[in-house]
Order: structure tokens, then C-alpha cells, then sequence
């Protein structure tokens, strides 16, 4: 019996009707899951032959040639050591821009330093004791004027007249300005006097009589030779 005239057997019953307006909403929806599912099972073929054609592409890429099980044994070995030379590669970038932040830190911090060393060249000053003093307000420093007429200011206001003016940076001020405010040099002393040598002699002054070298020396002889007299005869 097909299925029209089971429908119209089923009509014919005692409220038949309300029984057969059901089963045919039930098969309608069943006509609706069925046309679903046959257009999702299209997608998926359309897709499978999709991926077949790019897996065979990249195993072409790859030298690996063969069906398509062959592909994809002989493809999964090379994909992974693609895969870790990707991520070597990887960790290798993320250490070169760590270098390189680094490296364009210190350029920065040269560059900074070297502004701050013609700056306080510019002004007078110790740049180190600039950098320090003012390394957050670098903004505000600007230099005017060519050659030695340059006049570094502070804001609106000469870095010297700026720096005493302010009571939070006076403090400063010598440190700042080493060759300004040191002290002058003091004078020499003066040399000290050389003490008068008394002449050799006696103490009144009066030299000792020289003694004779001949009459010593025939003493000496007298005492040397046996039998001689002490007498000095």
C-alpha cells in the first residue's frame, strides 16, 4: 500500500481526520530534516574534495608524491618538523626584538645623555648634576642662540636665574655651577727663612790653631819603633 492510500484509509476512520493531518505534519518535517541533511552532507563532500586538493598541493610543495593515504603518512612527519622550525623561528624573533628594545633603549638613554652634556655645556653647567636634577623636566630645557651666545633657559628664564629663584632647586645651585661658585684660590705661603749657619770652629768664633802634620807624624814614628823613648827625646 503506498503511503497516499494509507493516508486516505487512515481519513476514513472516526476522527481519522485530526490523525492524518498529524502524520502528514510529521512527514513534512521529515522531508525538511532529510533536505538538511543532504545540503550539509554536500558542504562536507565539497569540502573533503577541497582539503584533498590542498593536501595534494602541499605534498607536491613538499616533494611527496602518491595516493592520498600515502600523503598523508608520509606529509604528517614533515608538517610537524615544519611546525617546530616555526616555532624556533619564533622564539628566535621574539629574542632578536627583545635585543632590539634593548638596543633602542640605550640609543635613547646615549642620545638623552648627550643632550644633557651639550646642554649644561651651553650653560656652564655639570651635566651630571643636570641630569639628575632636571632628568624629568627635559622638555623645559631649551637652548637659544649660535656659538657662545647661547643662553640655555629653563622655561622662560635663564637655567641660572631659574635654578636660584626656585627654593627647591637652590639648594643646588653650587653643584650645579661648580666653576661659578667656587671659592678663589688661596694665596701661597711664604717661603720659610733659612736658619744662619754659625762658621766651624769655637764657639766664640775664634778657629782653632792648625796643628803641624810633620810633628804628628814623627810622634806616631817614636811610639811605633821598640826601644824608642816616650820622652820625646
Amino acid at each position: 500500500m503506498k503511503f497516499s492510500e494509507a493516508l486516505a484509509a487512515i481519513k476514513a476512520l472516526e476522527n481519522g481526520t485530526e490523525l492524518a493531518s498529524a502524520i502528514e505534519g510529521e512527514v513534512e518535517g521529515l522531508k525538511t530534516k532529510n533536505y538538511e541533511i543532504i545540503g550539509e552532507k554536500r558542504n562536507a563532500t565539497g569540502k573533503v574534495t577541497a582539503y584533498e586538493a590542498a593536501l595534494t598541493a602541499i605534498a607536491k610543495a613538499l616533494g611527496i608524491e602518491g595516493d592520498l593515504e600515502s600523503i598523508l603518512s608520509d606529509t604528517e612527519g614533515k608538517v610537524k618538523a615544519i611546525a617546530t622550525e616555526v616555532a624556533t623561528l619564533k622564539t628566535d624573533k621574539t629574542a632578536l626584538e627583545t635585543r632590539t628594545t634593548e638596543a633602542e633603549g640605550k640609543v635613547k638613554t646615549f642620545e638623552r645623555k648627550a643632550k644633557f652634556s651639550d646642554i649644561a655645556t651651553a650653560a656652564g653647567a655639570n651635566a651630571a648634576v643636570l641630569e639628575r636634577l632636571l632628568g624629568d623636566k627635559f622638555d623645559q630645557l631649551k637652548v637659544e642662540g649660535e656659538g657662545e651666545q647661547r643662553v640655555v633657559k629653563f622655561g622662560d628664564k635663564p637655567l641660572k636665574e631659574a635654578i636660584a629663584s626656585d627654593e627647591s632647586l637652590k639648594p643646588f645651585e653650587a653643584a650645579l655651577f661648580p666653576a661659578t661658585s667656587a671659592s678663589p684660590s688661596p694665596s701661597p705661603s711664604p717661603a720659610p727663612k733659612t736658619s744662619q749657619k754659625l762658621p766651624s770652629g769655637s764657639p766664640n768664633g775664634t778657629t782653632p790653631a792648625t796643628k803641624n802634620p810633620v810633628a804628628a807624624t814623627v810622634t806616631k814614628m817614636k811610639f811605633a819603633v821598640p826601644g824608642a823613648s816616650n820622652t820625646g827625646k
